[in-house]
């Protein structure tokens, strides 16, 4: 069976080329016989050009090398988004892009299609061939449309979309969990009757668990919510949009580039609720918003340690609290 030239061999041959010229074939001497020959015949073809020629392969070559890395990394991007830049593209536009994504990706994203761009499609069934130059073109626009950072200082960026949700679901499990240290045995039954049974009990677990915690820290909590609640958010959902609320707080201060690249792993209609809690917690108490971070930074903490529930690190004043058993 024929070996394919795989994505690595192309980015070997490619940089390796690029950098070092003549010198590129020494370097291929050391892979195994079979990709050898693979690139070998890439290689010479290379070299027999003129260094203008070869100038310009390279610069090809390197930006097709990057647009296939980022493609790649898209997977990480919401079906939604993709689908609502694809929306005013033409079927031929649109079957390229499709071409060069996953196809677990494709069927994603063509649930978010509109019935207009699917009846589009449906009489374009196939990608036209395009040369090189203008596939990198239409690859590259395509990418600018979203925000890729590398992994930096703060952890989040090296976040995938299931630890995001992770992150949403321990930030509004603990805060639930620390509003309720307060509330008699018979308000605690009442309020739990209106969350999700799993819900419920894991927030009992953490009371449980919640013996020695700052009476500030609670207040804290409490009044977190109360202001959630008061937002009157459209399809308000508090065991959701708590999480959402903390992790906007703790965004707040952020680049833009930054909340851009965490809000386009989530669905159209939850980045829309994290701008609006967003501008609303600029005019918010300040100390909501100091509140949001340090529970931001909690989860982190813990999702990175596999440590759960989570605790706050300083217990000060013993709150009052309801029996959960």
């Amino acid at each position: 069976m024929q070996q394919q030239f795989s994505a690595h061999l192309q980015a070997l041959t490619t940089i390796a080329l690029a950098l070092d010229g003549d010198e590129a074939m020494s370097l291929f001497k050391f892979l195994p016989k079979e990709e050898q020959k693979l690139i070998k015949p890439r290689a010479e073809k290379f070299l027999a050009l003129s260094e203008n020629d070869r100038r310009a392969a390279s610069s090809i070559g390197l930006k097709a090398l990057r647009s296939e890395f980022l493609l790649r990394q898209i997977t990480d991007v919401h079906p939604s988004h993709i689908a609502l830049v694809l929306s005013n593209e033409s079927a031929p536009i649109i079957r390229v892009i499709f071409h060069h994504l996953p196809t677990e990706l494709v069927n994603e994203v063509s649930q978010h299609l509109t019935e207009r761009t699917t009846h589009k499609l449906i009489t374009y069934p196939e990608a036209p061939q395009i040369v090189p130059e203008l596939l990198e073109v239409v690859k590259d626009a395509f990418i600018r449309q979203f925000t890729f950072i590398l992994p930096g200082e703060n952890p989040l960026t090296r976040f995938t979309t299931a630890r995001l949700r992770v992150l949403l679901k321990e930030m509004s499990l603990q805060t639930i969990a620390v509003a309720m240290r307060r509330i008699s045995r018979d308000e605690l039954v009442a309020s739990l009757q209106r969350f999700p049974r799993v819900f419920s009990k894991e927030v009992v677990r953490r009371l449980k668990l919640l013996r020695d915690i700052d009476t500030n820290h609670v207040l804290l909590a409490e009044k977190s919510l109360v202001w959630l609640t008061t937002q009157q958010l459209r399809n308000f959902s508090i065991t959701e949009d708590s999480g959402l609320m903390l992790l906007a707080g703790g965004l707040l201060n952020e680049s833009e580039t930054l909340q851009k690249f965490i809000t386009q792993k989530f669905s159209i209609e939850e980045s829309g609720r994290f701008y609006d809690l967003l501008g609303r917690l600029r005019q918010a108490d300040p100390a909501l918003v100091a509140f949001a971070k340090d529970q931001v930074r909690q989860a982190i903490t813990a999702i990175l340690q596999a440590r759960q529930p989570l605790i706050p690190n300083s217990p000060k004043t013993e709150a009052p609290v309801a029996s959960a058993k």
